[in-house]
């Protein structure tokens, strides 16, 4: 399987960079899609938020990856730790990553990499049981 080692919170900041420094300009505050709801009331979400909700999907995705892969190792939180302190490096670094968006992406990479530690730990830690 291709994804075992790759951290997929790694996507949602190379596509944000990618429109942070090739576009030149800020996007994240553009609308994406609205949508009139039942009470009349029309829902507009961000491209922001759309790229917020794309990362809480691949933590999903991360989160059971690392429950159903039976051997998850080292390499896995390295990298994942390595995709959180890029994010971190580039927030203190770089004021156009200033921006709430990318304050809650560096968010959802955090909780990947502290999801991904604890159930690891349990699996661990219920094998060591079970033998």
């Amino acid at each position: 399987m291709f994804l075992i080692n790759f951290p997929l919170t790694l996507i949602p900041f190379a596509v944000y960079n990618f429109f942070v420094i090739a576009g030149g300009s800020d996007p994240w505050n553009d609308p994406a899609f609205s949508f009139a709801t039942g009470s009349g009331v029309v829902f507009t979400a961000t491209l922001g938020q759309a790229l917020t909700l794309l990362a809480l999907f691949f933590l999903l995705v991360e989160a059971l990856k690392s429950r159903c892969i039976e051997i998850s190792t080292a390499t896995d939180h390295v990298l994942s730790f390595c995709v959180l302190v890029a994010y971190g490096a580039e927030f203190y670094y770089i004021g156009r990553a200033a921006t709430p968006t990318f304050f809650l992406l560096a968010a959802i990479a955090f909780v990947s990499l502290v999801a991904s530690l604890m159930l690891s730990r349990k699996r661990a830690s219920r094998l060591r049981i079970e033998r």
